[in-house]
């Protein structure tokens, strides 16, 4: 049943976000390059390396390896790597996204961010907050641990506000 829950929302994500290209948005190397403080022109051969095309082909170790490149990312990048951050997630029961779909939702920079985002792309963005919350409890009730703590837990404390923030994101389109 869980692998059919996965299935079914990566194909939300893959369909939500397709054909999203990257335009002159920040790519994932060009982002570490900006991460790193490198001057403009390295992060301009940095970004030579980027895909600009399919965020598919994003291979899941370079989205491993250069998680902290959505933290830099523009509106036009974070578009194009949002999906593929979220499938890795999914894949490997990470939260590599959390943080940035849950961090200052309400700073005029946080917003720029997400402003390219239509509502096919962030009904799937609630759709894997949910995700993450199902598995989260899941693991709570699992693990035989108090089900009352889940609420002092820091990611979940993340979760939820994130979505009631998404729904209202939602309901303004």
């Amino acid at each position: 049943m869980k692998a059919l829950i996965r299935e079914k929302l990566i194909s939300e994500i893959k369909l939500a976000f397709k054909g999203v290209k990257l335009g002159n948005g920040v790519g994932l190397y060009e982002a570490m390059g900006i991460d790193d403080y490198l001057p403009r022109s390295e992060q301009l051969q940095l970004r030579l390396k980027d895909e600009k095309y399919y965020w598919s082909n994003i291979s899941f170790s370079n989205i491993q390896d250069r998680s902290s490149s959505l933290s830099f990312f523009d509106a036009e990048g974070m578009r194009f790597h949002l999906p593929q951050f979220m499938i890795y997630d999914i894949i490997s029961n990470h939260d590599t996204a959390l943080f940035t779909l849950s961090y200052k939702l309400d700073t005029l920079e946080s917003k720029n961010k997400f402003c390219l985002l239509n509502e096919t792309q962030i009904l799937a963005i609630i759709h894997y907050l949910d995700f993450l919350k199902i598995n989260l409890e899941t693991d709570y009730q699992n693990c035989a641990l108090n089900p009352s703590d889940i609420r002092e837990d820091m990611d979940y404390k993340k979760i939820i506000p994130a979505i009631k923030y998404w729904v209202s994101r939602l309901k303004r389109k």
